[in-house]
């Protein structure tokens, strides 16, 4: 009977483990984003809400929505405001949590400058699809060098 003894480098090692991280990561990744969002009732009560974007030059763009689904997220709202004709064009990806804004009118992040949104004057620490609207509210985004 004979052995066949081959070392394996600690590079390999580490190229291995780290393939099999990602491969994890992105099964993990793709069962999160095949959940639903929870969507709130269309048939509910409604809220107003109003948003600016300032585009670092020009003159702000506003728009205001006055039949939000009381419990919608800014990701829900945004999505109603890339559906109106003539206001600002958005590109929205993923679900829930994880949603994220691509673009406003075609602007995206490039280098140091990129976009920033605040509710009611307040920078929001988290994401668009984790921030729940209330009546009345004010969603300023604004584009620009990073404050952070």
């Amino acid at each position: 009977m004979m052995f066949v003894c081959q070392t394996v480098s600690v590079a390999s090692l580490q190229r291995i483990a780290g393939i099999g991280c990602l491969l994890l990561l992105a099964l993990v990744g793709c069962q999160n984003a095949t959940e639903p969002a929870a969507v709130p009732p269309a048939d509910g009560p409604k809220i107003a809400v109003r948003f600016v974007f300032e585009f670092g030059e020009g003159e702000p763009v506003e728009v205001a929505l006055d039949a939000v689904p009381a419990g919608s997220t800014v990701a829900d709202a945004m999505r109603q405001i890339a559906e109106m004709p003539d206001t600002v064009q958005l590109e929205i990806v993923g679900k829930g949590d994880m949603t994220f804004v691509q673009s406003i009118n075609g602007k995206t992040t490039s280098g140091n400058e990129g976009w920033s949104y605040y509710v009611n004057e307040e920078w929001a620490q988290e994401g668009v699809g984790a921030i729940e609207l209330e009546d009345g509210d004010l969603v300023r985004w604004t584009y620009g060098e990073s404050e952070f």
